[in-house]
């Protein structure tokens, strides 16, 4: 009998230990909000993960993340760049506080979390994220152009052909353009993505496109396709403008107000959907006319600018209201 019982307490114990470990489970681990990403740019990335659990009361106490570049040792939590040791604290993301991140490598991590009741998750899977250029000197490449300005309308295409003789593990192709683009190697393209790269004030900043090509390339010869568009860098800024501000005059009313969005008491006109954005009526023909030295748009909207204006000048000393700011002047 003595027997039979310390054997029934030695499996309760083992269960109990079992249960405990899987209260908990790590899922959807991203880095910088991505699965696996590649191209990352921040020297001090952002972890996020969600906890699985069918247990209720769930809450991370703690959390422990391991970060490194051989993906064995994470899963041994050894991380070579960064081991957070105990992080006494509920908040999801956790940013990276590890040494300096090289740029063009690849980082695993790993993570497990404590509960609020003591227990431990598991350690979770193995997630990797990759470093981009990280900084401007690490660029190689350099622009290259057609030399055609606005005026000649077919899209330029580029085409380079080149040589692999070696066996290719990993291949990246990084990408940056005034304008849009779209990637080709050997006749096909690359990615999923249209209007590439997002719009940035060109002058200030350019934003660049990792892509991993290594499934894209061939032994033997190889020909590498851009085909490039103006989007928002080499265009007709006048002819843009002049449509806009045309929709604008048909939207005038009589008094001079420009609704912005829903003229009802229930929407109002805020500065964030009102004189915020119909004052583009006033600040784009005057931009033009200081960028193209251009004045017609600026005396085609002096009409319209003029009363908007005014109502805004009446309006000042009291601030705008939340309702239909135009019901004073009608």
């Amino acid at each position: 009998m003595k027997h039979f019982l310390i054997f029934i307490t030695f499996i309760t114990l083992i269960y109990s230990c079992q249960r405990s470990a899987d209260k908990l489970s790590i899922a959807n681990m991203q880095c910088e909000y991505l699965e696996n990403p590649i191209g990352i740019d921040s020297p001090k990335p952002r972890f996020t993960w969600q906890i699985k659990s069918d247990a209720p009361s769930i809450l991370q106490k703690a959390v422990q993340i391991f970060v490194g570049t051989n993906a064995e040792d994470i899963s041994c939590e050894k991380g070579n760049v960064w081991q957070s040791g105990t992080i006494f604290s509920s908040t999801i993301p956790v940013v990276y506080a590890g040494t300096a991140l090289q740029p063009f490598t690849r980082y695993f991590w790993s993570v497990k979390v404590q509960n609020r009741d003591g227990s431990w998750s598991p350690l979770s899977g193995t997630a990797f994220f990759e470093t981009g250029m990280m900084q401007r000197n690490s660029w190689k490449g350099a622009w290259i152009t057609d030399t055609y300005d606005f005026n000649v309308t077919p899209a330029p295409y580029f085409r380079k052909e080149f040589n692999i003789r070696k066996k290719i593990r990993l291949a990246r192709a990084y990408i940056a353009a005034g304008g849009l683009y779209e990637l080709y190697l050997n006749g096909e393209k690359v990615g999923n993505h249209r209007l590439d790269p997002m719009y940035t004030r060109f002058d200030r900043r350019t934003l660049y496109v990792t892509y991993d090509v290594t499934k894209n390339l061939k032994d033997g010869n190889n020909a590498v396709g851009v085909l490039l568009g103006n989007g928002w860098y080499n265009f007709d800024g006048i002819t843009i403008y002049e449509k806009w501000m045309a929709d604008h005059q048909d939207e005038q009313q009589p008094n001079g107000v420009l609704p912005a969005i829903i003229p009802s008491d229930d929407w109002g006109y805020h500065w964030a959907n009102g004189p915020d954005l119909t004052s583009t009526i006033a600040f784009i023909p005057w931009n033009i006319y200081l960028f193209y030295g251009d004045s017609r748009l600026l005396e085609n909207c002096y009409d319209n600018i003029k009363p908007m204006l005014t109502i805004l000048m009446k309006l000042a000393p009291q601030g705008l209201p939340t309702g239909d700011w135009e019901t004073g002047f009608l």
